[in-house]
């Protein structure tokens, strides 16, 4: 993974965005979303070091970033973004319009 710093928005910038956020999202989820987009693939830790966030939070967010099908889990441990989760970032998907896998 990178060393670079990143950027990502904080909480109030988050909002500004006019992504569609569904109401189980909190703002730190576009932050790992774009991580992803940039790095490719992530751990819970990775991202959370990068974006300095608790370890345990970041992988609660992944696992509910994948229930609703933005993020993909190859192995344990490892997200990717998908397609979807693209789309969401591009703002050409309304969150809500997202339903929860029953996995």
């Amino acid at each position: 993974m990178s060393a670079k710093r990143y950027q990502y928005p904080v909480s109030e910038q988050a909002d500004m965005v006019m992504r569609k956020r569904a109401e189980w999202m909190r703002s730190v989820d576009d932050q790992i979303l774009e991580y992803l987009r940039d790095e490719g693939a992530g751990t819970p830790k990775s991202i959370a070091d990068v974006l300095e966030k608790n370890n345990n939070y970041i992988g609660d967010r992944c696992r509910v970033l994948t229930k609703y099908g933005m993020l993909d889990r190859p192995s344990r441990g490892l997200y990717l973004i998908n397609e979807t989760g693209i789309e969401y970032l591009n703002e050409t998907l309304d969150a809500a319009e997202l339903d929860p896998s029953e996995s």
